[in-house]
């Protein structure tokens, strides 16, 4: 008989532990009702995360068609200089939407079966021998039975407000741009197209610089980017410290996110994944060269710099 083992999750990160873990272990997922990702593409090295998760050839190629982002270019401005290139998987990287590669993922699996149900407590979830929990950083730190620590302080902070697509920009470019202020502050802005009508307009910036959702209007309209307030659907600030998180279930092991989040980020968040579930499954974790994300003087987290290097 084999080992029962639930997942709790329907992020990519729970899609590699099904695909990985289903190969020898009766899986279970718990998929939450609520399955929306970030519209920004994610950028990995492409052996890496195929080898790692153990996906052929034909499972490689067929991953990357479906999982392919809408927003396929990147435009990137620092100052006069400016570049745009593709931004679709090549020979060293794996380029692709979120949401779409969780989908594939948990869809093709060959798990026991899967539940859509939400696991506000992952304590409440009894019956399994382990449980892997892929729920992200949120859905942790709103669990009693987690406790979640910081282990510095935030180098980043952004500003952002999801309205409307002016009929100006593309839907299938992300754009980027940087400035430095007058007092040294380096300040990185973001364009993201959202769905099919709408966009993430964000800047980057240090805890000290942090400013208004007005300031951030002005500083894209002087890029050249008017979007009026009224088509501003919604709002919002984020200010990511790096934390640790410990539990005291012994048959849990969160993963991905929900183990700690890093800012900077410094890893590769999806190979970190792949390289906790492979020491859960007896193997070995990942070459901390092969988690090393490029080092970038920018701020904003977001920005692929592999692809303008």
């Amino acid at each position: 008989m084999r080992p029962r083992v639930a997942i709790v999750g329907g992020g990519v990160t729970a899609g590699l532990a099904a695909s990985v873990l289903s190969q020898t272990n009766d899986v279970i997922v718990f998929r939450p009702t609520d399955t929306s990702a970030s519209p920004i593409p994610e950028i990995v090295p492409r052996r890496a995360f195929f080898e790692g998760a153990f996906l052929g050839p034909k499972e490689e190629k067929r991953i990357i068609r479906a999982a392919a982002s809408p927003v396929c270019w990147v435009a990137w401005r620092n100052g006069t200089k400016g570049q745009k290139h593709k931004a679709t998987t090549n020979s060293q990287y794996f380029i692709y939407d979120k949401g779409r590669l969780a989908k594939i993922l948990l869809d093709a699996a060959p798990v026991h079966y899967q539940v859509e149900e939400d696991i506000p407590s992952i304590g409440a979830l009894t019956g399994y021998p382990a449980v892997l929990d892929c729920r992200g950083a949120k859905a942790v730190a709103a669990d009693k039975a987690y406790q979640t620590a910081r282990k510095g302080v935030a180098l980043t902070c952004c500003t952002y407000v999801i309205a409307e697509r002016p009929p100006s920009l593309d839907p299938e470019t992300m754009e980027f741009w940087a400035e430095t202020t007058a007092s040294g502050h380096r300040r990185t802005f973001y364009v993201v197209p959202v769905g099919g009508s709408m966009v993430s307009l964000g800047c980057s910036s240090a805890p000290s610089d942090a400013f208004d959702h007005a300031a951030l209007l002005e500083a894209a309209a002087r890029s050249g980017l008017s979007i009026n307030e009224s088509s501003i659907r919604m709002s919002g600030n984020a200010t990511p410290h790096p934390t640790i998180v410990h539990n005291s279930l012994s048959h849990v092991s969160p993963l991905g996110d929900a183990r700690g989040l890093p800012c900077p980020l410094t890893e590769y968040g999806t190979l970190k994944a792949l390289s906790q579930i492979a020491e859960i499954s007896g193997g070995k974790r990942f070459p901390t060269e092969t988690l090393r994300r490029p080092i970038s003087r920018e701020v904003d987290p977001h920005i692929p710099m592999e692809l303008f290097a």
